[in-house]
């Protein structure tokens, strides 16, 4: 960002909200499913694993295809154009980590997928130095994340082959299963992906590249958070599908809870504290040209906490296999979101943008609480959450009254926070041992 200035980054960003349409698409909802179907009793892991990898390869390279053709279409500039030839290789390393990373998830090994985020990480930052040493523009940052993003899905692939025997299976009949079972999860992302990126894609057909920066900004730095709950509510998962299939819907009740509360204990404080320091996050994260930035962090922290509560429930759907139910939902939130989108962003600009995420992304929020509340019959334990809130509101005050630098005023907000959750007995550290080892002992059969 600070590289590129606010006109580069909203190239960067256009690539990006570009591509991530071909890559929503190709992820068809096998993630989900493989994790549900390799969390059944007596699942053949290696052989299942081997088929959903394969597939996903093989739609991978179909979908990609096309994107460098199609984006030709569109009146972006060359260096747009050049970008997304570029970065559609990355889509490979994606799609690939992605499905390496639901079978580590199921393992409840995450360190190894730490290790391959890690060594992706630090390639992607020094082929970005390179980039930057030698002046290549928004092409060479583009060059730096497919690298980036080779390496991670190498690195995860080496520390698979080590767990399972790992083979291509072209086993077309199991196939026809995973999309029959797959279909409605696969167009409840084409939906989801409708309210989610299209909002960028408007804005960067409707707005100059500087406009559509000062938006992809906080919005990388939502994408980067909400990478929490999708791991968290990946690991949580197949304890969901274990206790529901096995009608131990007492423990299916208590975990949900406990999931919950751990989501919201991160979200709820997230949002609160950057309505005090969005502007002076984005001036660190980009520079000075990004302070306008920070206000439309403030608003859409609020989406990213509603995206933590969602992903918990949305995963939860597909384990209780409500997932047709959930299609609707996206369906009829992207299509009243599209209608807005169309209406008030090129009038708007980025204003309307995060506010209308924020909008779409807490209704498909209490849809899928819905959802899953109705069809279990479970019941979500308040006290905790209204504990948190309490807590949040209280660290809010406190970075309202004492003016801090950023440097002290993280730190230090943390800390209020943290003594106040002690205070109310919100959240202790027994509910996350009693989340996660009951998972292993559910999984192993104790």
């Amino acid at each position: 960002a600070r590289y590129l200035k606010p006109e580069g980054f909203g190239e960067y960003s256009t690539v990006a909200a570009y591509l991530q349409i071909f890559g929503i698409i190709l992820d068809m909802g096998l993630y989900v499913l493989a994790l549900r179907e390799i969390s059944k009793p007596e699942a053949d892991t290696a052989k299942i694993f081997s088929s959903f990898f394969t597939l996903r390869l093989v739609s991978a390279v179909l979908i990609l295809i096309p994107a460098p053709f199609i984006v030709y279409l569109f009146p972006y500039s060359a260096n747009v154009k050049i970008g997304v030839a570029i970065t559609a290789i990355s889509y490979l390393g994606i799609a690939s980590t992605q499905m390496l990373t639901m079978f580590f998830q199921y393992k409840m090994a995450m360190t190894k997928v730490v290790i391959a985020e890690t060594a992706g990480r630090i390639v992607l930052l020094i082929s970005a130095l390179i980039g930057i040493s030698l002046d290549a523009g928004l092409r060479g940052m583009l060059a730096a994340v497919t690298i980036g993003s080779l390496v991670n899905a190498g690195t995860a692939f080496f520390f698979l082959k080590r767990q399972i025997p790992f083979r291509l299976n072209f086993d077309f009949t199991y196939w026809k299963y995973i999309l029959k079972e797959t279909w409605p999860i696969g167009l409840s992302i084409f939906f989801n992906l409708i309210y989610y990126k299209m909002d960028t894609v408007i804005l960067s057909l409707s707005w100059p590249a500087e406009t559509v920066g000062l938006y992809g900004a906080p919005y990388k730095v939502l994408e980067v958070l909400i990478t929490f709950p999708a791991m968290f509510a990946g690991l949580i998962t197949p304890y969901f599908v274990k206790t529901y299939a096995e009608k131990n819907y007492e423990r299916f009740e208590k975990l949900l809870s406990r999931a919950v509360e751990v989501m919201a204990m991160i979200a709820i404080p997230m949002a609160v504290g950057t309505l005090f320091l969005g502007k002076e996050i984005m001036i660190l994260v980009g520079g000075s040209e990004f302070a306008e930035s920070g206000n439309i962090l403030k608003i859409l922290m609020f989406a990213a906490a509603a995206i933590f509560i969602g992903n918990l429930f949305a995963n939860t759907v597909v384990a209780i296999g409500k997932q047709k139910k959930m299609l609707w939902v996206y369906v009829a939130v992207a299509l009243v979101s599209l209608g807005l989108y169309l209406y008030f962003i090129p009038r708007y600009s980025y204003w309307a943008a995060s506010i209308l995420t924020v909008v779409s992304e807490t209704i498909v929020m209490c849809l899928g609480i819905y959802i899953v509340l109705s069809t279990t019959k479970a019941h979500i334990e308040l006290s905790g959450i209204f504990k948190i809130i309490i807590s949040a509101a209280v660290m809010g005050l406190f970075l309202h009254l004492v003016k801090l630098p950023l440097i002290l005023a993280l730190p230090t907000g943390a800390i209020v926070y943290g003594s106040m959750l002690f205070l109310t007995k919100a959240i202790t550290i027994q509910t996350l041992k009693e989340i996660f080892s009951s998972q292993k002992k559910e999984l192993s059969g104790e």
